[in-house]
């Protein structure tokens, strides 16, 4: 393997040192970590070897200008994904902070060629808040970051340029938000500023800020039980006009939520909304959002969840989309967080643009699997059997493909 796949081995390797070097003296018998206080680090390193059967997922249709589909490619493949996070409580400041790096050695030579084995996937998300009290002002800064390197554009068969394209994206948030309270009524009043940023050749344009403001006032009147109502004003500015059209927008989004425990092991929150969001140059659209989501949680160790989600987000070229998701997951295992268990999951993704030549994508993906986490001794051990099936439907022939994948793998963890 090459030099890179060796680092990040090592990387894997210290930290595992770390866990059996520090965990044994300073954790407590359930709760996972490394403690250093006032630090606590989270390391965690999963290998995976598997075979996925179209590993650029491109298309099976004709794309036009070609007489025949391209070629799919497929290769068995070694994942190696290295984590650590980090926690901090001091005062009345709280720190989160988690780093992974994302690296994938494929055993086909075209599919190594253009792999992450030289050009590692790195990811970051770190968020510090502070809050003075239950009431009063309240700040919180977030950030994630992803630093990677494109191969190719989806459906061309060659490197854009016969280079590949560092991309570089970078999300941060810097929200402050006043609370009050009077009985059963909590009232919020919250201000929210969002730069995104790209570095990459031809994204440039990519680039927008955003800020908004948000009142949400809140009612508990039963136990574990909240009814909110909440209005949310959005203007995006981007950093420069490309497309042909003006692209910044304001939105408004007024909605009414609920979020209560039905019984001791079901919850639900469901929120209904409108939001309008209005061009500069003139167009304006309109859509009805809204979330459902149900918890199930039948053991400590077990969970069932359900989600629908409609919203609608103005895309680069000054259009908006409605984005409809529908997932369905579960964890199943015994009374305790160890021994044998299940994993399922669904997720229906669709995409419908009100103009863009009417695009349309719908995206079907499913896992299932088993895995067994260790107890004892052996505690920080856990692997597992998992296959993936992604499916993309649209009108346009770009977004056609399908892709399976079956894998091992094992984690460590602490």
């Amino acid at each position: 393997m090459s030099r890179r796949i060796s680092n990040i081995f090592l990387f894997a390797l210290v930290c595992v040192i770390l866990g059996l070097l520090l965990s044994p003296a300073g954790r407590a018998a359930e709760t996972p970590g490394i403690y250093l206080r006032p630090l606590t680090f989270h390391p965690l390193v999963k290998i995976k070897y598997g075979y996925d059967t179209n590993v650029f997922r491109r298309s099976t249709e004709i794309l036009p200008g070609y007489s025949e589909p391209l070629t799919q490619v497929s290769s068995g493949f070694i994942e190696v994904i290295p984590e650590i996070g980090l926690e901090s409580e001091i005062w009345n400041w709280a720190l989160i902070s988690n780093v992974r790096i994302h690296l994938t050695y494929y055993q086909d030579p075209e599919a190594n060629r253009q792999s992450t084995t030289s050009y590692p996937e790195f990811n970051g998300d770190h968020i510090i808040r502070w809050k003075s009290s239950a009431e009063g002002l309240n700040l919180d800064v977030q950030e994630k970051w992803k630093l990677t390197s494109d191969p190719i554009i989806q459906d061309v068969p060659e490197p854009l340029g016969g280079e590949r394209v560092k991309r570089f994206y970078n999300q941060l948030v810097s929200g402050m938000a006043y609370t009050s309270r009077s009985g059963f009524f909590i009232g919020k009043l919250q201000y929210d500023w969002e730069r995104n940023q790209y570095r990459q050749r031809l994204l440039e344009q990519m680039n927008y800020s955003v800020h908004s403001l948000t009142f949400r006032g809140e009612n508990r009147f039963l136990p574990k039980t909240a009814v909110s109502l909440a209005l949310r004003y959005r203007n995006a500015l981007w950093d420069t006009q490309d497309f042909g059209r003006d692209r910044n927008y304001d939105s408004l989004n007024l909605s009414g939520c609920f979020n209560g425990q039905i019984t001791e092991k079901l919850a639900s929150i469901l929120s209904l909304g409108y939001e309008g969001i209005r061009f500069r140059n003139g167009d304006f659209s309109g859509q009805p959002v809204g979330t459902l989501e149900m918890i199930y949680k039948p053991t400590v160790a077990s969970n069932v969840n359900l989600r629908y989600q409609r919203s609608t987000n103005p895309s680069i070229t000054s259009q908006t989309y409605v984005n409809n998701v529908f997932e369905i997951s579960a964890e199943l295992q015994g009374l305790r967080p160890r021994g044998l268990g299940v994993s399922l999951g669904f997720e229906f993704d669709l995409d419908q643009y009100e103009k863009l030549e009417a695009k349309q994508v719908k995206l079907y993906h499913s896992h299932a699997g088993i895995f067994y986490q260790f107890g004892g001794a052996l505690e920080w051990l856990k692997l597992g059997l998992e296959y993936e099936m992604q499916l993309s439907r649209s009108n346009q022939p770009y977004y056609v493909y399908d892709a399976h994948q079956i894998g091992f793998w094992g984690s460590i963890s602490y």
